[in-house]
């Protein structure tokens, strides 16, 4: 969640209720993904690709980018 809120408040703003509000939204979604669907949305089999964004935006593109075969990975260690 702190990854999160850091996210949130860059692009929202910092708030005393911003937690409630990404809960909130995280409850919408769900209820959505159950309405509309009939399953539960953190349910990892639903997805074909799941990218831990703490990481960073750069590596999780990079991680995009792979996966949709529009650039190959780096070589163990490159880069660090």
């Amino acid at each position: 969640m702190r990854v999160r809120l850091a996210r949130a408040a860059a692009s929202l703003g910092d708030g005393p209720d911003l937690e409630e509000r990404i809960r909130a939204k995280d409850r919408e979604r769900a209820l959505g993904v159950r309405h509309y669907f009939g399953q539960e949305w953190c349910n990892p089999n639903l997805y074909d690709l799941m990218i831990n964004t703490a990481c960073g935006e750069e590596a999780a593109a990079e991680t995009v980018l792979c996966a949709a075969g529009l650039r190959t990975a780096p070589p163990a260690g490159a880069g660090a």
